[in-house]
C-alpha cells in the first residue's frame, strides 16, 4: 500500500481538523491503493465511488488520523453492505444485514423514520407509537427488521390503494403541503443570497448548519453554501420533509408499502454507517496512527 506514505508525513500527526488539501489527498491516495487489492475494473470503479461518497460524508472537524480511521472504517462498512444487497437480492438475507436494516427502521440514524418522526407523523396521521409493535426483549434481526418494515407499512396504510400498491402521487403531495406550511424554499432550491433557508438544513455543496435544537447539521442541497438559523422549537422539521422526498424519489419504484419499507431500510442504511464511523473516529486518542491492513477476504478476485 504505497500511496499511505502521505499518513506519515507532519501535518498527518496534527491534531487540528485536516485541511481540504489533507483531505483530497487521502482520498486520492486510497483510490490509488485499492488497485492492490483487486484488477476487477467494475469493482475498482464501484470502491472509488464509495471512496467519495465516504469522504463527502466525513466530519469537518476530524483531524488527519482520524479522518483515516474514518475512511478505513466506511469502506469497510460499504463492502459489507454490497455484499448484503447481494444476498439479499438472492432471498438469502444475512444478519447482519438485516440488523443493519433494523437499525435504519427502528433506530436513530440520519435517515430513520424516529429521526423524521415529526413530519412523517404529520404526514401519515398516525403515530410510530400506534404503529410500531416490537415484543420487548427482542433479539432476532430479522423479526426486529420485519417488525420494522410492518411499522412503516402502517404508517403508509392510508397512502395504500385497494388493490395493495402505494400511491406515491398523494404521499409526494401531503409531504410538499406539510413542508409549504412552515418552509418558504422548496426542496432542494436556495434563497436569492445563496444562504440556507432557515431550518438547520443548509440548501449549499457545503454543510449546513442551524441554530437552535433542529438537526444541526445537514448536506446541502442546492448551489451555494448554507447556514440558517433554525427555529429553537421545530426539532429540524422542516428539513425532515425534504428528507422524505428525498426518500420517496428513491424508491418510487417499490409497488407496495412493504416493498418501499424496505427500499427506506436499504437507502438510509449508509447514514447509519456514516454516523457509526464518524463517531467511532472522533474516539481515536490522539497520538494513534492509522494503518490500513487488508485481508485475503476482502480480495475482488
Amino acid at each position: 500500500m504505497s500511496n499511505w506514505g502521505l499518513l506519515k508525513g507532519p501535518e498527518a500527526s496534527s491534531s487540528e481538523p485536516a485541511t481540504r488539501e489533507f483531505a483530497a489527498s487521502l482520498a486520492s491516495g486510497l483510490k490509488d491503493s485499492v488497485a492492490d487489492i483487486s484488477s476487477d475494473q467494475d469493482w475498482l470503479a464501484a470502491t472509488r465511488q464509495n471512496i467519495d461518497r465516504c469522504a463527502e460524508n466525513a466530519d469537518p472537524s476530524l483531524t488527519p488520523g482520524r479522518l483515516a480511521v474514518h475512511h478505513l472504517l466506511c469502506l469497510e462498512l460499504q463492502w459489507y453492505s454490497t455484499c448484503g444487497r447481494q444476498h439479499e437480492q438472492n432471498g438469502t438475507l444475512s444478519a447482519e444485514g438485516a440488523r443493519r436494516r433494523a437499525a435504519v427502521l427502528s433506530g436513530s440514524c440520519p435517515l430513520s423514520p424516529n429521526t423524521l418522526r415529526t413530519a412523517l407523523e404529520r404526514v401519515t396521521g398516525k403515530t410510530m407509537k400506534e404503529c410500531w409493535r416490537v415484543p420487548f426483549g427482542e433479539s432476532s434481526p430479522y423479526r426486529l427488521y420485519d417488525a420494522g418494515v410492518a411499522g412503516l407499512a402502517c404508517l403508509l396504510n392510508d397512502f395504500t390503494k385497494r388493490d395493495g400498491t402505494l400511491n406515491f402521487g398523494r404521499l409526494r403531495g401531503a409531504i410538499r403541503r406539510h413542508n409549504a406550511k412552515g418552509n418558504g424554499n422548496k426542496c432542494g432550491e436556495k434563497n436569492e443570497n445563496g444562504k440556507g433557508d432557515g431550518n438547520g438544513n443548509g440548501n449549499g455543496k457545503g454543510k449546513g448548519k442551524g441554530k437552535g435544537k433542529g438537526n444541526g447539521k445537514g448536506k446541502g442541497n442546492g448551489k451555494g453554501k448554507g447556514k440558517g438559523k433554525g427555529k429553537p422549537d421545530d426539532n429540524g422539521e422542516e428539513s425532515q420533509y425534504c428528507s422524505l422526498l428525498e426518500i420517496v424519489d428513491n424508491c418510487d419504484g417499490a409497488k407496495t408499502a412493504e416493498q418501499f419499507a424496505k427500499c427506506w431500510a436499504e437507502y438510509g442504511s449508509p447514514s447509519c454507517g456514516y454516523q457509526l464511523t464518524n463517531t467511532l473516529a472522533a474516539q481515536l486518542p490522539d497520538g494513534c496512527h492509522a494503518k490500513p491492513v487488508f485481508n485475503q477476504n476482502q480480495r475482488a478476485d
